[in-house]
């Protein structure tokens, strides 16, 4: 891992490409950084008259000592030599804004590699070190003065991290440390990360991503864990635009939105989707539970904030008083509307406090919304957030005419948040124990497996399997239905995905099975099972992910998988009792949990069932997915009905039964 140091708290840099104005890179990564910077600042530039606000030197070769970091605000053309130059120098870091090195990361990462070098970008807006006095970016952001505080931000994307660093500043918010890696060609994300687990101003680590390397990010998340950190992560891709996949569902719900979602759930970290939120959820993460108090100045507030907490998780003790000299129908009530009956002041602000110390409690919302004397009741509000233990969370519900309240608010050096429910939903992200749930992702090109290759992969791994034998003619159903039994099913052998209309049910004569089997025939090869015995239809999924490894995906079965949406991930090695933990968060196993369903169902004759197909994927390096779907449970335990599988299959392995289409 690359020594971030020299990046994070330069104590001298050099800017190459450095004006005095805020029209190029590096004319902003120049102005922002001599405003407040305390250590060596050196402008590199060879035109006459770039720069006068301090001295300038023509070229990188002259700054001597040599600085700690470069800002290389050059063309493209020739930022690789500038690079070799500032190695061979001694410089330890260096930040590259330019867009056009994409392609070049390989040539960035061996010069980093050579000198030993912190490299952040190419296609980056540098690093904010607010609390540090650093400052290496040439984000519009800047323009106006960004606060220290504990909470940091890690972002590929330059601007989204300008964006939110920005809205940060809007809100008052201590985003001290903003970090753009990037096209990453020697620092990654998960780097960074791993940096800030050893920091000790931070208290809560934001980071989005658009690429993974799973083992870094999961030593960073640890780290950060192990010093009482907590990470939120937006993920591109985390939710899918809802694509039907036609393909093994496993690998259509397991999508890298639902691996991830996995993966952060066994981290501890927090997966936020929207960037709107990201701020309220990153504001509120050193929050200890979900148990809130939530005022308000308006009795609709007070009910939405009610209705709206149950449906996220958010726990609402009641009170065991009112207020100060209350109203007696006050007592007992959260949330609460303030102004009911009267109340003073007074009264509100002296609720609030004692709230704040309330042992029962985790944290208080305070919610403004348009009201008289806004400004008034702020400023006395104040002083309670300030002596609040960082318990006192305000929220604004106010339209623009009270923009001045805040801004008076912000320039006190207080914060708020923007909203009652991005509010409320944060609290809920951050202390829930919900399972993950798989959605659906784009389509992907799928390689299925003939239908015996699948069916001898599971009855080798003893997976109780319902026969079926592939046909290529009516002649060949019938005599397989025969051979079978009666009722059958005759349905399209090798279709993607197989809906009602490429099956046939409950077929008890040779002559309904020859028709069905001309009626699908066009499609492909046919298959002819014996029909199941009715019961509680499952799905088990396994696949072998490239990025997340082994996943494990269970629950509510039959052709609408997909829309019933109760299918949960796991991330292998799974136990027995693990596995059981999954099946059990399934809303399917909720409607079951009473004795009389249990007897009809044996629902745990699932687990089995999932731990040998996480072992016939482990076992056959070939297999990208294997899909059983549905998996039927009665009360006498489960079969598979059906089965699919896609990966890299020897040609070998089909040529023994070709079945004409």
């Amino acid at each position: 891992m690359p020594d971030l140091h020299s990046l994070l708290q330069a104590d001298s840099v050099a800017v190459v490409g450095a004006r005095d104005d805020t029209t190029t890179y590096g004319g902003r990564a120049w102005t922002y950084l001599i405003r407040t910077y305390q250590g060596t600042a050196t402008a590199v530039n060879g035109r006459a008259g770039a720069v006068r606000s301090r001295p300038c030197v023509a070229a990188l070769a002259e700054v001597d000592p040599p600085p700690e970091a470069v800002v290389l605000a050059t063309p493209a053309r020739s930022v690789i030599g500038l690079l070799e130059q500032a190695g061979a120098m001694g410089t330890r870091a260096a930040v590259i804004f330019s867009r056009e090195l994409f392609g070049s990361e390989g040539q960035i990462k061996a010069v980093a590699d050579r000198f030993g070098m912190s490299v952040l970008g190419p296609n980056c807006l540098g690093l904010i070190n607010t609390n540090a006095g650093v400052v290496l970016s040439s984000s519009i952001s800047l323009e106006r003065p960004s606060r220290p505080g504990p909470l940091a931000f890690v972002s590929q994307s330059g601007a989204l991290m300008g964006l939110l660093h920005a809205r940060s500043i809007d809100l008052g918010l201590g985003l001290g440390l903003c970090v753009s890696t990037g096209s990453q060609a020697a620092v990654r994300a998960e780097d960074v990360l791993l940096e800030l687990a050893g920091t000790d101003d931070v208290a809560a680590v934001g980071v989005y991503l658009e690429s993974i390397a799973v083992t870094a990010f999961t030593a960073a998340a640890q780290a950060l864990a192990a010093r009482g950190i907590r990470l939120v992560a937006l993920k591109a891709g985390s939710t899918p635009a809802g694509s039907r996949a036609a393909m093994a569902h496993s690998g259509a719900m397991a999508g890298s939105g639902a691996a991830f979602a996995a993966l952060a759930r066994d981290l501890g970290v927090v997966v936020v989707d929207d960037p709107g939120d990201f701020l309220t959820t990153l504001a509120l993460a050193s929050s200890k539970g979900p148990r809130w108090h939530v005022t308000t100045s308006s009795g609709g507030l007070a009910a939405i904030a009610a209705d709206q907490a149950a449906a996220l998780g958010v726990q609402l003790p009641a009170m065991r008083g009112g207020l100060g000299t209350p109203p007696a129908r006050l007592g007992g009530l959260n949330p609460t509307d303030l102004d009911a009956d009267a109340a003073t002041s007074g009264q509100k602000l002296e609720l609030i406090a004692r709230l704040a110390g309330e042992s029962q409690l985790d944290g208080v919302l305070v919610v403004i919304s348009d009201m008289p004397a806004a400004s008034e009741f702020t400023r006395q509000l104040a002083p309670v957030v300030r002596d609040g233990g960082g318990r006192v969370f305000v929220v604004s519900e106010c339209s623009q005419q009270l923009a001045p309240v805040w801004d008076e608010w912000v320039g006190s050096g207080l914060a708020y948040l923007p909203g009652l429910a991005p509010a409320l939903r944060a609290i809920g992200r951050l202390h829930e124990r919900t399972p993950v749930r798989a959605e659906p992702d784009p389509v992907r090109r799928a390689h299925l497996i003939p239908p015996f290759e699948v069916e001898r992969l599971l009855r080798e791994a003893g997976l109780p399997v319902l026969p079926a034998e592939e046909v290529g003619s009516a002649e060949e159903a019938m005599s397989a239905a025969e051979s079978l039994g009666y009722p059958a099913v005759v349905k399209v052998s090798r279709a993607l995905h197989r809906g009602p209309g490429r099956v046939r049910l409950d077929l008890r004569s040779a002559g309904e099975v020859a028709a069905a089997y001309r009626e699908l025939a066009a499609e492909g090869p046919v298959l002819v099972q014996p029909q199941a015995a009715p019961g509680l239809e499952c799905y088990v999924g396994a696949r072998a992910d490239p990025v997340f490894g082994r996943l494990l995906l269970l629950g509510s079965g039959g052709p609408g998988v997909e829309d019933l949406a109760d299918v949960v991930i796991g991330r292998d090695p799974l136990d027995a009792s693990q596995i059981c933990q999954l099946v059990a968060s399934t809303r399917a196993w909720r409607w079951l949990a009473s004795p009389a369903s249990r007897t009809l169902f044996d629902v745990g004759s699932l687990v089995p069932i999932a731990a040998k197909a996480l072992r016939v994927l482990a076992e056959s390096p070939d297999l990208e997915s294997l899909d059983l779907n549905p998996v039927v449970v009665t009360e006498a335990g489960a079969i598979v009905v059906d089965a699919k599988a896609s990966g890299r299959w020897p040609r070998s392995a089909t040529a023994t039964r070709e079945v004409p289409a």
